[in-house]
């Protein structure tokens, strides 16, 4: 399987959002929401800690280890952002805040589904 990288236009999600999102929407965000694009749009967190891990090169317990910490405080920070946000939430806890189920929202699916268009028309020009 080839290497899948997102890329979110964070011009486009400043603009909307009216605050500063780095922090919020780095490459751990970005791996996350491919790899539950990819499974279907839900995943239990431990899923998409072994997909990201196998993207990345994470073979032994303790890099998975320490993906799996990285990737959930990643979600964690996203999830408290887009509380105080409330509107073009890309990510989201399905199952209530206390469940291990990460899931992508239609507006994260839809963002994806834009860019992988956006992607094809310029190779196909």
């Amino acid at each position: 399987m080839g290497l899948n990288v997102t890329v979110v236009n964070l011009a486009d999600f400043r603009r909307h959002s009216g605050r500063n999102t780095s922090q919020a929407l780095g490459p751990d965000l970005a791996d996350i929401m491919d790899a539950l694009h990819l499974g279907g749009g839900a995943l239990h967190r431990s899923v998409v800690v072994r997909q990201v891990a196998a993207w990345r090169g994470a073979r032994t317990r303790e890099e998975i280890a320490a993906l799996d910490i990285e990737l959930n405080l990643a979600f964690e920070e996203y999830i408290r952002f887009a509380r105080r946000r409330r509107k073009l939430v890309l990510l989201q806890k399905p199952l209530g805040a206390d469940s291990y189920r990460w899931a992508i929202t239609d507006v994260g699916r839809q963002l994806l589904e834009d860019q992988a268009s956006r992607r094809v028309q310029r190779v196909g020009r």
